[in-house]
């Protein structure tokens, strides 16, 4: 039997200044889950009476479905003291290494309605998941995520200490098979 070999997956979580901030961290563990595009609108079957005839047709359904967040998660683990303290901040919305991080929601909005928070003070991040596949770079988008710090969990072992996070995707998911977004590393 052979063991699968990781294909040394990376993210970066991105902020919505002009050139963007951004934070790059290893998938060590393999573990990302994410859906691989947007919510799409329901299609119900209008029939008369129940049964098929020529006014038979489709109707969609209400926009909620397609504007209601979807969860991505992934793991990393602690190794750099530094590292982990500019992402816990990022998570939190705080100031990193010095740099003001901006919210990226309304940027990129499904069914081009952006809408706001009801608390001003959540940011939201763009995560950018790419891998090499074979030959072929492979970029996974997701515009607008929200970090809730208590969907978060630590946990310990003797291999060491891991973080698992869960996020929400508010806006568009967008495949593509270009590298990383340029932009500025935070933690330089």
């Amino acid at each position: 039997m052979s063991i699968y070999q990781g294909k040394d997956a990376k993210i970066r979580l991105y902020d919505g200044t002009g050139t963007p901030f951004y934070l790059e961290l290893c998938l060590d563990n393999m573990d990302f889950t994410g859906p691989m595009g947007d919510p799409v609108l329901e299609e119900r079957l209008i029939l008369d009476r129940g049964l098929v005839d020529a006014c038979a047709h489709y109707v969609t359904g209400t926009d909620m479905p397609v504007m209601e967040p979807v969860d991505i998660s992934f793991s990393v683990e602690v190794n750099d003291g530094d590292k982990f303290g500019y992402l816990m901040d990022w998570l939190e919305g705080n100031t990193v290494n010095g740099n003001t991080i901006v919210s990226t929601k309304g940027d990129n909005p499904r069914l081009g309605t952006g809408m706001e928070f009801a608390d001003t003070g959540k940011k939201c991040s763009n995560i950018e998941y790419r891998a090499i596949v074979g030959s072929v770079n492979f970029k996974m988008t997701y515009n607008a995520v929200y970090f809730d710090m208590a969907s978060l969990s630590l946990a310990e072992s003797e291999e060491g200490v891991t973080v698992s996070i869960t996020g929400r995707c508010y806006e568009t998911i967008v495949r593509s098979a270009t590298d990383f977004t340029a932009g500025t590393d935070v933690t330089v």
